[in-house]
């Protein structure tokens, strides 16, 4: 099994488009979702990982694997990864009086083992009741969930509370109330959210945080940690599909909605900042341009994604760096910043700057997981 089940470029859009394609039509593929500047935790604050001191800032990384042993380096890669057990972690950390650990259990639970368990996320809120963050883990945990802690609050509306000026906020809310039955109220806060002047859904925070609890609660190494993170992160599904989804059922029979869809649309494509909401904001455009009898606009529009390059990274540039901490934090500095083009970009200019010894080292290393996957009987 050459290919990684969970290379970095590739584990978040693979969730994503599975969770779209099952009831919509067949998109483009893409990478994945951005999260725009965010506050942190509630008076939770992060302290940088520490730089060597031998190593000037700025300067080429003097090593590839670091101190990950081979059996790592290939687990890095996604090979029998699941030897590291989520509920050892989230059992130390649950322990913990910290409410950070406490949402950093939830979040590796429900990414590892579809856990429906929100007894840790209760607890946390009951520390942290002003966390906008917390809230959207309690909106997306609830889901399908019959208990008290999840059908006595509609937490769509506690997380508007908690971050009126997010438009990821009024987005929830606006699904909730369309699947509700209620188009109205769910129209009113689609317009909220479109004049709302952030807009993120705290996703690198999620990755951190997951990060954060392992480093306190394992000795795993950076790798392992920020591979797991970032799968236990894409839990939730992208905003701009169940937009998409709802645009394209209401804009053929309301006009307003056509309206306000087409809006969202363009707003998105100014503001995103990975190639899947890039593309599902062309999708949102071109469904209204289409309504409206738009055709050349959106003929325009299908032709610009069918031509649009398809930024790819290699995927080893992504692995080669998930050992060492401080780029592993720069790269998620840049994507929340820039954008996930740019932070695969970034990683791939630390690549390249390796010495071709240390490239090639690493190159006959994954040429060896497949044996290493075999001989320890992973699967």
């Amino acid at each position: 099994m050459r290919l990684a089940l969970w290379i970095v470029a590739a584990i978040i859009a693979a969730v994503l488009i599975l969770v779209f394609l099952q009831s919509s039509p067949p998109l483009e593929t893409s990478t994945f979702i951005a999260d725009r500047e965010a506050p942190l935790l509630e008076n939770l604050p992060t302290a940088p990982p520490e730089r060597d001191v031998d190593e000037p800032e700025g300067s080429p990384p003097t090593r590839i694997i670091g101190s990950l042993t081979p059996l790592e380096a290939c687990q890095a890669l996604g090979f029998g990864a699941e030897q590291y057990d989520p509920q050892t972690v989230a059992d130390v950390l649950a322990a913990s009086e910290n409410p950070e650990h406490l949402l950093a259990a939830h979040t590796i639970l429900r990414g590892a083992t579809e856990s429906k368990e929100v007894e840790l996320l209760e607890a946390a809120l009951e520390h942290m009741p002003n966390s906008p963050l917390a809230h959207r883990m309690a909106l997306y945990a609830c889901e399908g969930h019959n208990s008290d802690f999840c059908v006595n609050t509609n937490w769509a509306e506690e997380y508007v509370k908690t971050d009126p000026e997010n438009a990821d906020a009024w987005l929830a809310l606006m699904k909730n109330k369309q699947r509700a039955g209620d188009t109205v109220g769910a129209l009113e806060a689609f317009k909220t959210a479109n004049s709302a002047p952030n807009h993120t859904n705290y996703f690198i925070d999620r990755i951190r945080l997951s990060i954060r609890g392992m480093e306190a609660a394992s000795d795993w190494s950076t790798a392992i940690q920020t591979s797991l993170g970032l799968m236990y992160a894409a839990k939730d599904p992208a905003d701009s599909i169940d937009v998409y989804k709802i645009c394209r059922d209401m804009s053929e029979i309301d006009k307003v909605w056509l309206d306000t869809c087409l809006l969202y649309g363009q707003r998105l494509q100014r503001e995103a900042k990975t190639l899947l909401d890039v593309r599902m904001a062309s999708q949102i455009e071109q469904n209204a341009h289409t309504i409206l009898g738009n055709t050349k606009i959106a003929q325009r529009l299908k032709e610009e994604r069918r031509s649009q390059k398809i930024f790819t990274v290699d995927v080893l540039a992504q692995i080669f760096f998930m050992d060492d901490r401080v780029v592993i934090s720069d790269y998620l500095d840049t994507w929340k910043a820039e954008g996930e083009v740019t932070a695969s970009e970034f990683l791939q200019k630390k690549y390249d700057q390796a010495p071709p010894s240390e490239r090639q080292r690493f190159r006959e290393l994954v040429d060896r997981c497949d044996e290493i996957e075999e001989q320890l009987d992973f699967f």
